[in-house]
């Protein structure tokens, strides 16, 4: 019986420029990246800073603090808060 060959078969355009991208060879952009290094400005084992959307989202303005609290919750209150209102104007 003749020894079993491993499957082999040539790679296609777009897979070789990808590991030339990825510096199989070394060549291309990111041939001195070691493997699993991301680019960025920040260094090895540094978390880089959340986005201010995700804060900002939780956070509220303080005017609308201040308006909500001085809300009228009964009718009671209602000219109470009017007249807070407009002096603060």
């Amino acid at each position: 019986m003749a020894a079993l060959k491993p499957q082999t078969r040539k790679w296609t355009r777009a897979e070789y420029y990808r590991m030339a991208d990825l510096g199989w060879f070394g060549v291309g952009p990111h041939h001195d990246r070691k493997v699993g290094e991301k680019s960025g400005r920040v260094g090895m084992g540094v978390a880089s800073h959340p986005s201010h959307s995700s804060v900002l989202a939780q956070l509220t303005h303080t005017a609308r603090q201040a308006t909500d609290s001085l809300r009228a919750v009964t009718r009671a209150h209602a000219a109470t808060a009017t007249a807070v209102l407009s002096a603060s104007r």
